[in-house]
């Protein structure tokens, strides 16, 4: 079990595995709801060992989430499998952002793969997203590729969504 304590702000803060009653809290109301299929998947593969899904805890709040992904994926520069593991689905809900919990679920995460023997750990960001891209190179990531790859999803009905945002893929040395 992935357990990790630190302050946030004078309060303590939690870093933990999915919970599968955690899953409709992270949909934070309405937010996140088209996503439950995508978030039920990552948690099937979380609980099968092909993924680590994280959320995080303010006050036993649901504060945000994070998922690493070591597998083999179709973009290797991603995820290979041996030396680079892709973070991705980072989000810090608005009321605990700009507190240091983001900077400090990152590091648990470059810390994380860093013990696992990885050398490279990726993340992507919108374009549309500045104070993430300002956290991500902060904490010492490179822009190191730009994508517009088109991705579908099956909302919580059963509507299928294309979706095309454009983004900065970035990666870090561990």
């Amino acid at each position: 079990m992935i357990k990790i304590h630190q302050p946030l702000d004078g309060q303590d803060w939690l870093l933990r595995e999915i919970k599968k009653s955690d899953l409709r809290l992270l949909e934070y109301g309405r937010m996140y709801r088209k996503y439950r299929k995508l978030m039920e998947l990552s948690y099937q593969d979380h609980k099968n060992h092909k993924k680590v899904y994280l959320v995080a805890e303010v006050k036993r709040k649901i504060a945000g989430q994070i998922i690493i992904d070591r597998r083999v994926l179709k973009d290797q520069t991603k995820s290979d499998g041996v030396s680079r593991a892709y973070l991705y689905s980072f989000r810090v809900f608005p009321p605990f952002r700009r507190r240091g919990l983001g900077t400090a679920m990152l590091n648990f995460c470059l810390r994380y793969l860093k013990e696992k023997n990885f050398l490279y750990a990726a993340i992507a960001c919108e374009k549309k997203n500045p104070l993430a891209l300002k956290l991500y190179l902060r904490l010492g990531f490179k822009i190191f590729k730009e994508e517009d790859l088109p991705w579908e999803f099956e909302d919580e009905e059963g509507k299928k969504h294309t979706v095309s945002e454009p983004e900065w893929v970035l990666e870090k040395t561990l």
